[in-house]
């Protein structure tokens, strides 16, 4: 007989937060309230287990036809990440949700900020350990942890938290720790060997006062630095100038600010200045050095640095991750989506008349 996977449940999860919420104060609550998913309508709690089914995907439709109408090429060693991440996912859905899906836009989107953390990795010759704030569906977070990168992650919406707790424990076992459960100290964690350390937003809003803080060697944050409180931000930021300290690259990357809804990208650029780090990328994406770190001498107060930093010139969300095979693929021909293995999202927009390179009308 199988023991079942020790799943986070969603009571679990909301006595913690509760508890939790008894000792912080009323501007930490504000700081990491997800406010633009309120703010649009988005939902961040499921009501059952079969809820959870909608943070599996996300379609973007601008985007999502992008990438399959303007030829993403991908290598095969990212075809590879992209099917298994797939597969594990259909299995993973089909057992918990009774219906399995295809999660083909977000693992697709993720390749970016992997090849963006690969190439930084291959510049300075090692592994990482890596903060994630917002890992959202989570498939970054997995194809880091699978390329031996640690990572620290955190995320304040209760239903990808949840989700992310599947997906990382299915994927890495006892590798996988989930800290609702053992409790803070994620420095223990990731000195102790874990891949994957799971960090509740309650937990991170007490990190400034902690004995001890993880070292860090990137944060990355995508599609959400602009959609966080204003508070929230500055707080991450702060923060994140004193785990990155000592750590290389000693850099805070992002591709996408996500809906600019509180921040603009220049107020965003603003916040990083004021909190100490300086720019060493900020044009295509954006790479930030924090104070005390090897590239920090590269930037200058608040100037944006356009042209290549020495030592990361390779640096590129762009550029496919080569691995065995040395063939580049067309994305189109690397995965599909029978209607059956579709989000209800997929179906629902062609009901309003939105077309998707999935949709009845692809040609």
């Amino acid at each position: 007989m199988t023991t079942p996977e020790p799943f986070l449940s969603s009571e679990t999860y909301r006595a913690r937060e509760a508890e939790a919420m008894d000792a912080i104060g009323v501007r930490a609550i504000q700081a990491f309230s997800p406010i633009t998913f309120a703010a649009v309508g988005m939902p961040t709690r499921a009501l059952t287990e079969r809820g959870l089914q909608r943070y599996v995907d996300n379609l973007f439709v601008g985007k999502a036809i992008a990438y399959w109408t303007e030829r993403f090429a991908v290598s095969e060693h990212e075809a590879k990440l992209v099917q298994d991440a797939c597969a594990l996912a259909e299995e993973l859905t089909g057992e918990r949700f009774g219906r399995s899906i295809r999660p083909v836009f977000t693992t697709v989107k993720s390749l970016e900020l992997y090849r963006l953390v690969t190439s930084l990795a291959q510049a300075v010759g090692r592994p990482l350990r890596i903060l994630e704030i917002g890992p959202g569906s989570g498939y970054v977070g997995l194809y880091l942890g699978l390329a031996g990168h640690q990572c620290l992650l955190m995320d304040n919406a209760e239903g990808y938290y949840l989700w992310q707790n599947r997906l990382f424990r299915r994927a890495f076992g006892d590798h996988f720790v989930e800290t609702v459960e053992t409790g803070r100290a994620p420095e223990r964690y990731l000195d102790g060997g874990a891949t994957i350390v799971h960090l509740p937003w309650w937990d991170f809003v007490e990190l400034f006062e902690a004995e001890k803080l993880p070292a860090i060697d990137l944060v990355i944050a995508e599609d959400m630095l602009g959609e966080m409180d204003r508070i929230g931000l500055r707080y991450t930021l702060r923060l994140s100038s004193r785990l990155l300290r000592g750590g290389s690259p000693g850099l805070f990357a992002y591709v996408s600010p996500g809906m600019q809804f509180v921040s603009k990208v220049k107020d965003i650029h603003t916040e990083f200045c004021r909190a100490g780090f300086h720019n060493v990328r900020g044009q295509d994406f954006w790479l930030y050095a924090a104070p005390d770190t090897e590239f920090f001498r590269y930037g200058e107060g608040e100037k944006l640095r356009i042209s290549p930093t020495p030592g990361l010139e390779q640096v590129s969300p762009s550029a496919p991750v080569p691995g065995p095979g040395s063939r580049t693929l067309d994305v189109r021909d690397v995965i599909d989506l029978p209607r059956d293995l579709t989000t209800h999202d997929y179906r629902f927009l062609e009901a309003t008349g939105v077309e998707h390179p999935f949709g009845p009308r692809r040609g």
